[in-house]
C-alpha cells in the first residue's frame, strides 16, 4: 500500500503490513504527525478506509496496490487554528551563478596594435585558461538546470498526488450527497 499526505503530495513511508487499522494509525501518528482524532484515510476510490479493508489493502499489489490518502480532519476545519508551517516546506535551490568577468584576451587584442610581437606560447596558454573557465562555467549551468529540473519534476509529481486526493474528496462528497 502507498501511502501519501493529501495536503502535500508527499509519500509517507510505513511498513509494509498492518494487523489493524488502529496500528496504521498509530503509526501514521508517530511518522506524518497527524493525530489519530484527526486523520482521515480515504482510498483512491473514495471510501473511507475500514477495519475489514485492511487485509485487502495489505495483500493487494502492482496494479491493484491501494493508494491511500491522509487528509488532517483539523486542515479541513473552517475554524481551524492549527498551525500549518510544518507542511511548508523550503526548497533548497543552486546558488545564483555569477558570470566570470570579461576576459583579458579579448581586452589584448582590441587594443593590439600589430600582431608582430606575439608571444604564442603566452597567447595560448591565455586561450586555454579561457576556454577551461568557459568549461566550467558550462558545467555549472549543466549542474544547476539537472537540480532544478529534479526538483520541478518532485513538485509536479507532488501537485499529481494533491489533484488525486481532491479527486478522492470530491467522489467521496457526491457518493454522500447521493445519499441523502
Amino acid at each position: 500500500m502507498k501511502i501519501y499526505r493529501a495536503e502535500t503530495g508527499k509519500r509517507i513511508q510505513v511498513r509494509k503490513s498492518f494487523e489493524s487499522l488502529g496500528d496504521l494509525k498509530a503509526e501514521l501518528e508517530q511518522v506524518g504527525g497527524v493525530p489519530i482524532s484527526s486523520q482521515i484515510l480515504m482510498t483512491s476510490f473514495g471510501l473511507q478506509l475500514k477495519t475489514e479493508m485492511i487485509n485487502d489493502a495489505n495483500k493487494a499489489t502492482g496494479k491493484d496496490e491501494y493508494i491511500i490518502f491522509l487528509f488532517d480532519r483539523d486542515l479541513l476545519d473552517v475554524n481551524n487554528t492549527y498551525d500549518q508551517t510544518p507542511l511548508v516546506e523550503g526548497l533548497s535551490l543552486e546558488p545564483p551563478i555569477i558570470a566570470p568577468a570579461a576576459s583579458n584576451i579579448l581586452t589584448r587584442l582590441q587594443n593590439r596594435g600589430s600582431w608582430n610581437n606575439i608571444n604564442l606560447s603566452e597567447e595560448c596558454g591565455a586561450y586555454v585558461n579561457l576556454f577551461q573557465t568557459h568549461h566550467s562555467q558550462g558545467q555549472l549551468f549543466v549542474k544547476t538546470a539537472e537540480k532544478h529540473a529534479g526538483i520541478c519534476k518532485l513538485l509536479y509529481q507532488e501537485q499529481k498526488i494533491q489533484q488525486m486526493a481532491l479527486d478522492v474528496a470530491i467522489t467521496n462528497l457526491n457518493s454522500h450527497c447521493r445519499s441523502i
